[in-house]
């Protein structure tokens, strides 16, 4: 499984501009992640951007930085997202996530 998260669990100082705390995951087999996906993915790097060094980072790829500055240029953006979007409905994986919005929580609790 391979985890990651959106936000400040902070309960003390909330963003109301972001007010969740996002903690996902995927699950994969191990074997099938080394041996279809991460070759797939390196070859879609390498294919777009001339490199597989680049880590997909939704802050990144969204404010067009870190490697990504081309993704604005629209023709291009389309070509990135319709080849990510291809292979990940390709992919056999499961995704689990919950988000809790922490203003609400913060009431409640």
């Amino acid at each position: 499984m391979y985890l990651d998260e959106s936000g400040d669990h902070s309960l003390t100082k909330i963003d109301p501009s972001y007010p969740v705390f996002v903690l996902g995951g995927v699950i994969v087999d191990q074997d099938y992640a080394s041996s279809v996906i991460q070759p797939e993915l390196d070859q879609l790097k390498r294919d777009l951007f001339g490199t597989e060094s680049l880590i997909l980072h939704t802050a990144d790829i969204s404010r067009n930085r870190n490697g990504f500055e081309r993704v604005k240029d629209s023709i291009f953006g389309a070509e990135f997202f319709e080849r990510l979007n291809e292979v990940m409905q390709r992919w056999e994986y499961q995704v689990v996530a919950c988000a809790i919005r922490k203003d609400h929580h913060l009431s409640r609790y």
